[in-house]
């Protein structure tokens, strides 16, 4: 493993554990507000297929304390927590243009992926570049930062979008189903574009979130429909952040796997207000990259 991709313990054997057994050792860092589901029996919807996000459900803000995951020994990995801090050894892609992003940046990212995971196959299919400020979304066509705990995928979705991403590849169909057949994860990997001092990511550890309060919500945009999970509110949750991320920094998060051995399988995680931020922070810019990882064992 190259040491500049290197993540601790990220492609080693899962080792099941108490959900909350890294809390002695995560130095508090804030308390913040969160957004989450107000209970977990709802169907909500999230449609952004005419600009702005509208959301149908009941939510709550929540104060929580986010930890310092800088802190933790051995470093939070994809396999425990459900993601893991990367150096990329690769510039950042700050102001590049759109067809340098899915050619260049797209493989760049596959390789780094392959490399921190162990994964035997990773296709880049789709990205998105996020920014506080208003009116440079607005000129640019860019998107927010989320203001919702959620994950990317489902236990239903994460298999269905897989199958989609190989059928895209023109791949034949005794291919996509020896991949499909093996271990599937979906990882994006999230870089900033610029030091964040405004709208960090607060990541929940995966083993300290219940089945039951990953709640199946229909995302709807302008190209497709698909479905994501909202998080419902309950004790134990655990949140960590990485403060002031610069462009040499990515973190991997994970949207779904479909490993049932004990190893993270969702990453629940949202943009927050850190009231350490300066008050003229500039706002945060950065760029994530899906993927879906495909693996021999």
């Amino acid at each position: 493993m190259s040491p500049s991709l290197a993540t601790a313990d990220a492609a080693s054997a899962p080792r099941p554990l108490a959900a909350n057994d890294d809390r002695a050792a995560a130095p508090h860092g804030v308390e913040a507000s969160l957004s989450f589901l107000s209970h977990a029996a709802q169907k909500p919807v999230a449609d952004d297929s005419a600009g702005d996000v509208v959301r149908d459900g009941d939510y709550v803000e929540a104060v929580v304390p986010i930890h310092d995951a800088r802190a933790l020994v051995p470093a939070p990995s994809l396999d425990r927590q459900g993601f893991a801090l990367i150096r990329p050894d690769s510039p950042s892609p700050l102001y590049r243009q759109d067809g340098y992003l899915r050619t260049r940046y797209y493989l760049d990212v596959e390789r780094q992926i392959r490399v921190a995971s162990g994964a035997e196959r990773v296709i880049a299919f789709d990205h998105n570049v996020r920014s506080g400020d208003g009116r440079r979304r607005e000129a640019l066509g860019l998107s927010p930062p989320v203001r919702m705990a959620h994950n990317d995928y489902t236990a239903d979705s994460g298999p269905i979008r897989a199958r989609e991403v190989l059928e895209a590849q023109g791949l034949p169909e005794a291919e996509i189903a020896r991949l499909l057949a093996g271990r599937v994860a979906q990882i994006n990997l999230w870089r900033p574009l610029k030091t964040v001092q405004a709208a960090p990511l607060a990541l929940a550890d995966a083993r300290s979130i219940d089945a039951e309060d990953l709640v199946a919500t229909k995302r709807v945009s302008k190209t497709r429909t698909g479905e994501i999970y909202y998080l419902a509110k309950a004790p134990g949750q655990l949140w960590y952040s990485f403060p002031d991320m610069t462009p040499e920094e990515a973190l991997l998060i994970k949207g779904y796997d479909s490993a049932l051995d004990g190893r993270a399988r969702f990453s629940p995680h949202t943009s927050y207000d850190d009231p350490r931020s300066p008050a003229d922070a500039p706002p945060r810019e950065s760029i994530e990259v899906r993927t879906f990882a495909f693996f021999a064992d």
